[in-house]
């Protein structure tokens, strides 16, 4: 919008900084008070259960309150800059008689140097006035660069925040649950955390530098061309993470199982399954007595004989058999790890008895066959 006169602009821009103040007041007043209704809302409902609403508002309000005075600023700077451009543009004769013999030397040089950074001819030449209009200019650009900035940092602090408030939420659910072989999950939640966290720094960077003028396309290009790299590198380490994460959804086996894994070379591996890792699964071999740690990946290779969720099939075959439930038909793993907890819960004593001694699976399994085996 253009104005016909420097008062008509001195007015406009007074009325622009009496609203900026009012907003980074009101602003933040209102921020704090959302602040304090979603925290409170937060605790009614406890860490374990994720309120998405509350949490949303949480994220944004704590960015927010702190960035936007510092936005309100970078734009209020903006606002007298631009009034004096416009003071500068239409004062120009007399700017030019009073600049004339006050820029010179290092202060000429600079002035001719911004004028050039901001657009403008430069040269010996430059007048007082234009120097100082360029001078203006690049600020003015600078100001308006910061505070996209700064909007720019708001967004990735949110969004962080919001993805370590959802990540601390599930993993505590995870951990409070009554199943306790989901706790292997969050070693894999952390990672994954991690990851996010890498990606939004990156996002910000990249949209920050363009906000500068910087071309990022050659360092995109480069960027990719080091990503191929790493994965090729990392190639292993990726493979071991997605088998971990199909070892935690399929669940062929839980930390104190015992298991017995045969590879396609007719290689046995036998044990009780301490943990099971991001990257790896680690045994412990009775027959030897010694620790066997195992890469994920190779486990997935395994056919994988699960001794423990036979004698549990088996206990809970005998219970269906005695309350009239024998024809029921487990056709998943979900709907036998259910099974199994419901079996633990009915006889809870029989079945410790049974893990403890190691027998083999008996009655209905032991006719059906050596026990159902799971491929990882």
């Amino acid at each position: 919008m253009k104005l016909p006169t420097v008062a008509a602009a001195a007015q406009r821009s007074l009325h622009l900084l009496l609203l900026l103040g009012g907003v980074a007041t009101c602003g933040s007043l209102l921020l704090r008070a959302l602040d304090t209704e979603a925290r409170r809302r937060i605790r009614e409902r406890g860490a374990a259960h994720f309120n998405l609403a509350a949490t949303l508002l949480a994220s944004a309000a704590k960015p927010c309150q702190v960035m936007l005075p510092l936005f309100c600023a970078t734009r209020a700077a903006t606002v007298v800059l631009a009034l004096a451009e416009v003071a500068a543009t239409k004062l120009n004769g007399q700017l030019s008689a009073v600049l004339a013999g006050s820029l010179s030397g290092r202060w000429a040089a600079a002035a001719n140097w911004l004028l050039l950074a901001a657009g403008g001819g430069g040269g010996g030449s430059t007048s007082g006035a234009a120097a100082l209009l360029g001078m203006l200019q690049w600020t003015t650009q600078l100001i308006q660069d910061c505070s996209e900035l700064v909007a720019v940092l708001t967004l990735a602090w949110a969004a962080i925040d919001f993805k370590n408030r959802a990540m601390r939420s599930w993993t505590t659910s995870l951990q409070t649950d009554r199943d306790p072989f989901n706790d292997g999950l969050v070693p894999l939640l952390r990672l994954l955390s991690t990851g996010l966290s890498i990606l939004i720094a990156l996002a910000a960077t990249g949209v920050t530098l363009v906000g500068f003028g910087f071309h990022i396309a050659p360092l995109m290009a480069s960027i990719g061309g080091v990503g191929v790299v790493l994965g090729l590198a990392t190639q292993d380490l990726l493979q071991n993470l997605t088998a971990a994460v199909s070892l935690y959804v399929t669940r062929p086996f839980v930390a104190g199982d015992q298991v017995k894994l045969i590879n396609q070379e007719g290689v046995e591996v036998e044990g009780t399954v301490i943990n099971i890792e991001p990257t790896r699964t680690i045994l412990r071999d009775t027959t030897h007595r010694c620790i066997v740690h195992l890469s994920n990946s190779e486990v997935a290779q395994y056919i994988i004989m699960n001794h423990t969720q036979c004698q549990t099939l088996s206990r809970l075959q005998e219970l269906q058999a005695q309350t009239g439930g024998a024809g029921y038909a487990i056709r998943t793993l979900p709907e036998l790890a259910m099974a199994m907890r419901s079996a633990e819960m009915l006889s809870d004593s029989d079945s410790d008895g049974e893990q403890q001694r190691g027998a083999p699976c008996n009655g209905t399994a032991e006719q059906a066959g050596p026990g159902p085996a799971f491929a990882g």
